[in-house]
């Protein structure tokens, strides 16, 4: 059976399921465990399927967004409070609608002074906690999956404001590809942003390792520091600290 074909028939098999698990799949399609993994792998990148511990599950446009705060909490959470180190009163700063940018939000304190673009709506919600903060949102169609809004409403708005720092998500990163992008419909707003901002900053758990979005993003000398988990590869480290600070967490 051909590639392409063994993922639409493995599509539909999880779509009339809604979740299953790798053996099961393997059983059921006669291949390996890891040509399986492999197969859910691709059908994440196209946002079909979530990747669970041992198998996999239907993506619900409704509970995307929740279903990735589930996702390495514990390290996000070490990420974003780091990430809320950087930010200082008085700063103008744009955040990504990354998952570990809520964190990031969350270690903030209660009465700093900031002003917040963001083209998240949960990440909006969570800024209006923040007694000294003013927020603003971008306009556009709004993302159901990423509850972001995007599109050349996004763009123009985006196009007229001006920020000190950015804190950027990204769907994977490696040494070949860098920083890549599974959400296009995002990246442009991002994109766009980023050549006006003095600080760049990717935040992106060490489980994004290896991991390719189907769009390049961003290269790492576009990046001014990236924060991952202590988990990355020595050989990442070694090879990409010469052209961004990298600081693991």
């Amino acid at each position: 059976m051909e590639n392409y074909e063994r993922l639409n028939d493995i599509f539909s098999y999880i779509d009339k399921k809604e979740k299953v698990t790798t053996k099961e799949l393997s059983l059921n399609f006669g291949v390996t465990e890891q040509t399986i993994r492999n197969d859910l792998t691709l059908l994440e990148k196209d946002e079909k399927v979530i990747r669970v511990h041992g198998g996999a599950k239907l993506v619900n446009s409704e509970t995307a967004f929740e279903e990735r705060l589930t996702q390495n909490v514990e390290e996000k959470k070490i990420l974003g409070k780091y990430a809320s180190t950087l930010v200082n009163e008085g700063d103008i700063i744009f955040l990504d609608g990354g998952t570990s940018m809520l964190y990031l939000v969350e270690y903030l304190p209660e009465n700093i002074k900031v002003r917040v673009i963001t083209t998240s709506l949960p990440i909006a919600d969570k800024c209006s906690a923040l007694k000294n903060a003013e927020v603003y949102c971008l306009g556009g169609m709004l993302n159901k999956k990423t509850k972001e809004m995007y599109g050349p409403k996004a763009v123009e708005d985006v196009s007229r404001l001006i920020a000190n720092k950015a804190f950027i998500g990204v769907s994977g990163f490696s040494l070949e590809n860098q920083f890549t992008e599974n959400n296009v419909l995002s990246l442009e707003v991002k994109q766009k942003f980023l050549p006006s901002v003095q600080t760049k900053v990717v935040i992106a758990d060490s489980q994004k390792e290896n991991k390719i979005g189907i769009e390049r993003a961003f290269n790492f000398n576009d990046i001014d520091i990236f924060i991952t988990g202590k988990k990355v590869s020595k050989t990442f480290l070694e090879k990409s600290a010469n052209l961004m600070e990298v600081i693991t967490k």
